[in-house]
């Protein structure tokens, strides 16, 4: 395997990638191949929580589907009639 070595962090960068690491328990080097990974749309393995979601976490999300078929749904709206337009 090759070794990486990332310089000049911000103070931001390193205390998020900090608390990923104490709250996954984890060492900052395996939290930070995850987040490459996980970057890349590979597995990473891991259940930590996103970061800066909490409106996702509140609310949820949609799928898929979900989005389909609101589109479906809201389908007449994107309709105009020329009568109410005169």
């Amino acid at each position: 395997m090759k070794t990486i070595t990332l310089r000049n962090i911000d103070d931001e960068l390193k205390q998020v990638l900090e608390e990923q690491a104490a709250y996954a328990s984890q060492s900052l080097n395996t939290v930070v191949l995850n987040k490459l990974r996980e970057s890349y749309g590979l597995e990473n393995g891991t259940n930590l929580p996103p970061l800066n979601r909490e409106l996702l976490q509140l609310a949820g999300g949609w799928t898929d589907e979900d989005a389909a078929t609101f589109t479906k749904a809201t389908a007449a709206f994107d309709k105009i009639d020329p009568g109410m337009w005169e």
